[in-house]
């Protein structure tokens, strides 16, 4: 695999970042031999438990042998039960705390970005989108003072959201230097409601991430790039006309499906005008 694809891989990222691979932090021990020998960056995926259980010493392993093997990563923070754009304040001071001991973690692991969930979602705020802002605002700018001051970059990730309004006008308010998008295909392919073009554009110039995964439209699959209806081909030639080069991550969820996924990754990269 690493002559046929990740070689070939590597070549056809000159012109765009580096490929990180979705790695659950709780499976490290089966997936570091992997990434490190077939050279994919790993985001990891830090949950809460995983959070509680870390370890200083382990973390400096890892760094070590990812610095190794000329590979970097980046880390997903936890997004379960929490809400960041939330207005009662005791749920709020545990986010902040789920997602400040993460960014612990990525300035560690010396992270090229956090990924983390703004998490607006119209079905629960419904005609709050101001509440929300505000409260958002007041939440991401206390943590991004802290976060830069341990030099983590977040890209802010849209899940539920339907239109890039929420996200950008979120983005907009915030520090620059701490803050970006990550935009997640397949999540535009089950909620967004709006045209693909249309949603690159609105982030363009604070675009920091992508999570490349596919699904049926339905339902947040995770699968291999091209097991579903996800438009790649689209998503690449709008990048390339618009000059983003944003970080590439694989979010399929399964094994082989993250493998399929770069091979086919590798062939829309080729392909992108």
């Amino acid at each position: 695999m690493r002559d046929s694809v990740c070689d070939g891989t590597e070549r056809a990222l000159g012109r765009w970042a580096r490929v990180f691979v979705h790695v659950p932090f709780t499976k490290r021990n089966y997936y570091m031999p992997i990434v490190l020998s077939e050279r994919l960056s790993p985001e990891f995926y830090l949950d809460w438990l995983d959070l509680a259980n870390l370890d200083a010493l382990e973390l400096e392993e890892i760094r070590a042998s990812l610095a190794k093997a000329g590979l970097s990563c980046t880390v997903h923070g936890p997004y379960m039960e929490l809400s960041p754009g939330g207005s009662d304040p005791e749920i709020t001071k545990v986010t902040r705390k789920r997602i400040l001991k993460a960014v612990d973690a990525a300035s560690f692991l010396k992270a090229e970005t956090m990924v983390v969930h703004a998490a607006f979602d119209r079905f629960k705020y419904g005609g709050m989108l101001e509440t929300w802002l505000e409260d958002s605002t007041r939440f991401w700018e206390e943590v991004g003072h802290k976060t830069l001051k341990r030099g983590v970059v977040l890209a802010l990730e849209n899940t539920l959201e339907d239109s890039p309004e929420p996200l950008c006008r979120l983005v907009e308010r915030l520090d620059p230097d701490v803050f970006g998008h990550c935009f997640d295909i397949g999540h535009f392919n089950v909620f967004g409601r709006c045209g693909l073009v249309e949603w690159l554009e609105s982030v363009k110039g604070r675009l920091l991430e992508l999570h490349l995964h596919d699904n049926k439209g339905d339902s947040d699959q995770h699968l291999a790039i091209g097991d579903g209806t996800a438009d790649f081909k689209a998503l690449f030639d709008c990048l390339s006309d618009l000059g983003e080069k944003p970080a590439l991550t694989i979010e399929a969820h399964e094994e082989s499906s993250a493998r399929r996924s770069v091979i086919e990754l590798e062939k829309l990269l080729r392909q992108a005008k």
